[in-house]
């Protein structure tokens, strides 16, 4: 796993958040600075007002990352729990991603389809031979991964190559889900699913009713692997960044040992899905990477303050 790309794919999937404070000029003002200082520039914001689903795609010059919100609003919380199968929504996300029919949580499949159009008519604008890489927290990873099929079901001129990185996503679909996805991104690269131990959520909906994870899933927890498992890795470019050799698996099911809260706390429910446990454990894992990370995000808050202080 590229440890430096995991953790600019957390830091952006936190960014999502800052899209529900403030009057929206500010808020795309903010956006603007904090992705500016990670060396982006923002190309579109997506939103659909019904379900109050919201994504936004940034870019550099040889890169693009279309990054999903998580639940942050009521109406985010009624899609989550919106799982029932709905053959129609269900068979129009098949026919739309050119995917065979499945089984797929109502709740996400309407809100990726939402904003399809809109994250079509932004890819449309990339230039040619881009790296895309979807990401996404907790409900946010659903929609990264139904984005994600879809696109690679699709010729999308501007993208080289299409990697998807979640964080706390839950399950999204039935076993043919789970296998299509697999046919689309057969290779490790291209599909990591960090769970954090003690996190709930990506657990949810439970296997019993028919949900399960694609494989790519890695358990992160207390038992960290040692630093001799994380190497660098240089490309063709010359490019070196720190690489962790983690071990990847299928779904757990429904895991007893995984559901149970922290220290037999509940609180630690909320605290292990929070996207600052995710980077802990990244940290633990790429010590100068999430230092570079952190000096990024000191950089995007100062950014945002002088552009909050000039609104």
């Amino acid at each position: 796993m590229d440890l430096e790309l995991a953790i600019r794919c957390a830091g952006l999937s936190g960014l999502t958040y800052t899209s529900i404070e403030g009057d929206p000029a500010s808020r795309e003002q903010v956006l603007r600075a904090s992705l500016a200082s990670q060396g982006l520039h923002l190309v579109a914001q997506l939103f659909d007002q019904p379900s109050e689903t919201y994504a936004f795609v940034a870019r550099n010059a040889t890169s693009a990352f279309v990054v999903f919100r998580g639940s942050c609003t009521v109406k985010n919380v009624m899609v989550d729990c919106d799982f029932r199968n709905d053959a129609a929504v269900s068979s129009a996300f098949s026919t739309a991603a050119n995917a065979p029919q499945m089984r797929l949580h109502r709740g996400f499949a309407r809100a990726y389809l939402s904003l399809r159009s809109q994250l079509r008519a932004a890819l449309s604008t990339l230039p040619a031979e881009m790296d895309l890489t979807l990401s996404g927290h907790s409900m946010g990873g659903a929609l990264a991964m139904l984005a994600a099929l879809d696109l690679a079901q699709r010729d999308v001129p501007a993208v080289r190559a299409l990697r998807t990185y979640t964080f706390a996503a839950p399950r999204v679909g039935d076993a043919a889900f789970a296998t299509a996805f697999r046919k689309a991104f057969p290779m490790p690269a291209e599909y990591w699913a960090l769970q954090a131990a003690s996190d709930a959520v990506p657990h949810l909906p439970f296997a019993a009713w028919g949900f399960l994870h694609p494989e790519g899933v890695v358990t992160l927890g207390d038992e960290m692997r040692a630093p001799s498992d994380v190497r660098m890795s240089c490309g063709e470019d010359g490019v070196c960044a720190p690489r962790a050799n983690l071990a990847r698996s299928s779904d757990l099911g429904d895991s007893a040992v995984q559901m149970r809260p922290k220290e037999g706390q509940m609180q630690h429910w909320a605290t292990c899905h929070d996207l600052a446990e995710y980077l802990k454990h990244l940290h633990a894992m790429a010590p100068k990477a999430w230092a570079q990370a952190q000096a990024q995000e000191q950089q995007a808050q100062q950014a945002a303050a002088a552009a909050a202080a000039a609104a």
